[in-house]
């Protein structure tokens, strides 16, 4: 017979489950559509935070579905249906309870708010740091620049016009560089050439001694 017939069909007591069994179906709906946005949205989440969440929309789906069998048997008396909605929903609770104790370690890993906000906190502080530093380089940098510039400014008039030639050579005594070449000469005519071809040839092997055993 229909489970309402042992309400003795009282208006006010059947009403008072038919209520009451919907509103927890109903909720019980809701909770795994906002787990499944949650899970979809969160695409970063673990596979075991995923398969938490998946165990408990199955459990708390079974669950709405008893309520709503619940109902259904107050005036059609689909007991079988009604007893094989909780063995799902034994096996769905029973699966859950195994599981969650394997995940709380891994879920406890995870950083609290506060955790994360002193973290972010900390790496601002040093983020801070950086940029004060980046700061600090980038002015002695100009300045160094400036500094140099003033002494290539110096240097540049301090020998303007002077009979003193500053050259650079390589392991080979190949003039590589040059600034104030003596008169009659020019930068082309030093730069990438031996002394052979530019001293006097007599003197040229004197020279290249000398270099060599400086």
């Amino acid at each position: 017979m229909p489970h309402g017939m042992c309400l003795l069909w009282q208006p006010g007591l059947v009403a008072l489950h038919v209520v009451s069994d919907a509103a927890i179906a109903l909720a019980y709906f809701a909770i795994p559509i906002t787990l499944a946005v949650f899970v979809r949205k969160r695409r970063d989440l673990e596979r075991q935070h995923q398969a938490l969440a998946v165990f408990f929309g199955v459990f708390i789906t079974a669950c709405g579905l008893t309520h709503v069998a619940s109902i259904v048997v107050l005036w059609i008396p689909l007991y079988g249906a009604e007893g094989v909605l909780k063995a799902i929903t034994a096996l769905a609770s029973v699966g859950t309870a195994v599981l969650l104790p394997f995940l709380v370690p891994q879920l406890l890993r995870i950083p609290s708010p506060r955790a994360l906000e002193a973290e972010i906190r900390s790496h601002r502080t040093t983020l801070e740091a950086l940029s004060a530093a980046r700061v600090k380089l980038a002015d002695r940098m100009a300045q160094t620049e400036s500094n140099l510039l003033e002494t290539n400014r110096r240097f540049e008039a301090a020998l303007r016009g002077s009979p003193i030639t500053i050259f650079e050579q390589d392991a080979d005594l190949i003039y590589t560089w040059a600034y104030n070449p003596p008169q009659g000469l020019a930068l082309e005519d030093i730069v990438g050439r031996a002394d052979g071809e530019i001293v006097d040839v007599f003197a040229a092997p004197a020279v290249n001694a000398l270099k060599v055993e400086a």
